[in-house]
C-alpha cells in the first residue's frame, strides 16, 4: 500500500485522480474492458465498441486530454496488481507527433487529426442528407441530393482554402512547441468566426496569416520560413481530415443549419418540398446527434479486433 501511495504521490499530472476511477471501476467488474477516453471522445467511440464488441462489457473513462490517457494507462501498466488489466486508450494525432510504437496495440490513435474529422468527410454528409433530410427521396426533385452534395463540396473546398493558412500557422506552433519544450496555445480560446466567414457568408479568410499571432498573446513569433518548412509536411487535402477537427466540424455543423434554410425555402434551388429536418444542429450536442453517420475507419475496425482477440485469449496469454 505504501508504495502505491509512493507512487501516485510522485506523478505531477492528473493521471492518479483517474487512477482511483480506474480502481472502482476494476473493484465493480474485474472482467471488464477499461477504455480510456480524451474528454468527450466517448460520444463517438461509444456506439461503435458497443457493436464491435458484441458480449463484452466495457466501461468508460473520460481522462480530459491525451497526456492523461497516455500517462494513466502507464501508470496502470507499471502498478504490479493492475499491470495485465484489460484497457485500451483513445487518442486524437492533432498536431502532435505519433505515440510510440509499443503503445499502438493498446491504444488507438486517430489517422487524420481527431475524431470530430469522422463528421466532416462527403460520405458522412450524403447519409446525414439522405436519412435526416431525406433528400434522395424527395418525388418533384429526384437530382437533390446530388446537387446538395455538389454544393456541400464547393462550399468545402472554398472552406478549406480559407482555413489552410490557419492550420499551417497552428502546426508550425506546434513544432516550435516540441522544440522549446512547453506548450502555450490554447486553441479553445478562439472559435471559427473569428478568423474565417462563416458557410452561409461563403467561406473567406478573415484576417492575414501574419496576424494570427495577436490572437493568443504570449505565442511564439513565426517566421515566413517557419510556414514554409511546414507547408510540405501539412498535407493540403480537401477532405480535411489533417485540420483541425473543431473547426471542421464547426463548419459542418454551420453547413447543415445553412442548407436545412435552404430546404425550407420556396425560392432556394434547394428547396425539398414536405421536409422537415428535426436535428437540432446545436453546438453542444451535434457530435452525439449524428454520430451514428460518422465514419468509422478500417484501423479502429482492426484495433478493437484486436482488443477483442487478446480478451478471448486466457488471462497467462495476454500480453500487456
Amino acid at each position: 500500500m505504501t508504495d502505491r501511495v509512493a507512487m501516485l504521490t510522485a506523478e505531477r499530472d492528473t493521471a492518479p485522480v483517474y487512477f482511483m476511477t480506474f480502481m472502482r471501476l476494476k473493484a465493480r467488474n474485474p472482467d471488464a474492458l477499461i477504455c480510456l477516453f480524451e474528454g468527450e471522445d466517448r460520444k463517438y467511440y461509444g456506439v461503435r465498441l458497443d457493436l464491435l464488441l458484441t458480449n463484452v462489457p466495457w466501461h468508460g473513462i473520460d481522462c480530459g486530454g491525451k497526456k492523461n490517457v497516455i500517462d494513466l494507462y502507464n501508470l496502470i501498466r507499471r502498478n504490479e496488481s493492475y499491470s495485465e488489466s484489460l484497457i485500451a486508450g483513445f487518442v486524437d494525432r492533432d498536431f502532435d507527433d505519433p505515440i510510440d510504437l509499443a503503445l499502438r496495440n493498446y491504444i488507438y490513435e486517430t489517422p487524420g487529426y481527431s475524431i470530430e474529422n469522422f463528421y466532416c468527410s462527403s460520405n458522412c454528409v450524403e447519409r446525414i442528407l439522405s436519412i435526416e433530410f431525406k433528400l434522395d427521396s424527395c418525388e418533384e426533385k429526384p437530382d437533390l441530393l446530388s446537387s446538395a452534395m455538389a454544393d456541400f463540396k464547393r462550399c468545402q473546398h472554398e472552406f478549406h482554402d480559407a482555413v489552410r493558412p490557419f492550420n499551417l500557422w497552428i502546426f508550425a506552433h506546434r513544432r516550435r512547441e516540441r522544440q522549446m519544450g512547453n506548450r502555450k496555445l490554447n486553441l479553445n480560446n478562439v472559435g471559427l468566426s473569428q478568423f474565417v466567414r462563416t458557410p452561409a457568408e461563403g467561406a473567406r479568410q478573415e484576417i492575414d496569416i501574419r496576424n494570427f499571432g495577436e490572437l493568443f498573446p504570449g505565442s511564439y513569433n513565426l517566421t515566413e520560413a517557419d510556414l514554409q518548412e511546414c507547408a510540405g509536411l501539412l498535407p493540403a487535402l480537401d477532405d480535411g481530415s489533417n485540420y483541425r477537427g473543431k473547426y471542421e466540424i464547426e463548419f459542418v455543423r454551420k453547413y447543415l443549419e445553412k442548407l436545412r434554410a435552404q430546404c425550407a425555402n420556396k425560392d432556394s434551388e434547394l428547396y425539398a418540398p414536405g421536409v422537415s429536418v428535426k436535428l437540432s444542429l446545436s453546438k453542444g450536442n451535434f457530435i452525439s446527434e449524428v454520430s451514428q453517420y460518422a465514419d468509422t475507419p478500417e484501423d479502429l475496425k482492426n484495433f478493437v479486433s484486436g482488443i477483442a482477440a487478446t480478451l478471448r485469449q486466457p488471462d497467462e496469454r495476454r500480453v500487456a
